[in-house]
């Protein structure tokens, strides 16, 4: 009997962590590691989800911005929005510059040019 109530305490953590997924996303570009990323307790921002690909990579220091693919009733959307990705991942969570995203974006850290 005690070994089935630390199994059931064991185990319902673990379901609980799995039903707080809110955004799933897509991370291209200049990121330590460009891939699809899950986020989970309402941190679906900019900021969370570079801080969870490594941080930026050398070529996105002094960049152009970032690049919003969105689906939206079924339309695609691309927007390109010039922030200085570096200066917000200096000033944190809480910058004027960190964008919320939504789930089934894509978003791609655009390079500076050479």
């Amino acid at each position: 009997m005690k070994l089935a109530v630390c199994f059931f305490f064991l185990w319902l953590p673990f379901m609980h962590a799995e039903e707080q997924i809110t955004c799933k996303v897509r991370l291209l570009g200049a990121v330590t590691r460009p891939a699809d990323y899950e986020l989970s307790d309402g941190k679906t921002d900019l900021f969370t989800l570079i801080e969870k690909a490594g941080g930026i990579g050398q070529s996105a220091r002094g960049g152009q911005g970032v690049e919003i693919k969105r689906t939206v009733s079924g339309k695609v959307t691309e927007t390109r929005i010039k922030i200085n990705v570096a200066a917000l991942m200096k000033e944190g969570i809480k910058s004027p510059l960190n964008l919320k995203i939504r789930n089934g974006d894509t978003i791609t850290i655009l390079q500076r040019v050479f």
